[in-house]
């Protein structure tokens, strides 16, 4: 068996790029381009592609126990939360309102954690063409983080 070095990410995935330690995360990984959800709700047959995601969508069944089904519904869709803050921030597909930008390039995100997502991938010379920061530039291949050098 061989040893990793820390931050050391062997395993590449061949659709986006992405590097892990682990072949098994990079395997779990791989189910987001392929689609594959081999996890599922036993109460509702929802199906998942995380086993943590499915753990933690059993949790909104307890929820509804305990709250009686509350549920708080988008007025535009229709998809029920049973949390104000997730229907909050759900509304943003609606309505288009992206409050978090990026400080380097200026991308503006409708959640903080894809501005977080962003700003581990996109370079961080802030004199990169707006192309280039995205990965649209195919000459350009995004080696550098934002805020790291």
């Amino acid at each position: 068996m061989k040893w990793l070095l820390p931050g050391e990410k062997p395993y590449s995935c061949p659709d986006c790029g992405r590097r892990f330690s682990q072949a098994d995360v990079l395997k779990r990984h791989q189910m987001v381009h392929t689609g594959e959800k081999p996890y599922f709700c036993a109460l509702c047959g929802r199906r998942f592609a995380q086993p943590a995601t499915l753990k933690y969508h059993l949790r909104t069944h307890a929820r509804e126990n305990q709250t009686g089904g509350e549920f708080h519904k988008c007025p535009d869709c229709g998809k029920e939360f049973t949390q104000a803050n997730k229907l909050e921030r759900h509304m943003r597909t609606h309505t288009g309102e992206r409050p978090y930008q990026c400080s380097v390039c200026g991308m503006r995100f409708n959640q903080k954690g894809n501005l977080k997502t962003h700003f581990k991938v996109a370079p961080s010379t802030p004199a990169v063409t707006r192309s280039q920061a995205h990965g649209t530039d195919p000459s350009v291949r995004q080696t550098r983080q934002h805020g790291f050098q």
